[in-house]
């Protein structure tokens, strides 16, 4: 992990910031920093992540090399009922949701959703894990 992301990010998190337009998160029970992106989960339930949109793992708003989000945004669709978020091996995520459930958005390159595909998610184009897996 970049070192100084990860201070980054808990510099936001904690309340600290370097720029006068970014807010300082509260109520935060979870951070998850990997790579060059990181996202928490509020109080509330919700999924909030920052920092590098290159495959969609930030899950919303525009995807690509080189997009960049500084100010921690919702992840679409995850606004409340999630439990924990990871951020895993920089380009994807997945958070467990209430019920037991697994969500994840970002790169899919090698099938690392668990959705049964190779597509790319971001937004409301979240996978639903496992679902391919079940057998009858």
């Amino acid at each position: 992990m970049n070192r100084k992301f990860f201070l980054a990010a808990l510099a936001v998190v904690a309340g600290g910031f370097a720029r006068a337009d970014q807010v300082p998160l509260t109520g935060i029970v979870q951070l998850s920093a990997r790579g060059d992106h990181a996202c928490v989960v509020t109080a509330s339930g919700g999924a909030k992540c920052w920092g590098s949109n290159s495959a969609g793992q930030l899950g919303a708003g525009p995807m690509g090399y080189g997009l960049y989000r500084t100010a921690a945004r919702d992840v679409t669709g995850l606004t409340s009922g999630v439990v924990a978020i990871a951020s895993a091996a920089g380009e994807h995520t997945c958070a467990i949701v209430t019920g037991g459930g697994v969500k994840c958005w970002g790169a899919n390159f090698y099938g690392e959703l668990g959705d049964g595909t190779k597509t790319i998610r971001a937004g409301e184009l979240l996978a639903e894990v496992g679902a391919h897996f079940i057998r009858s």
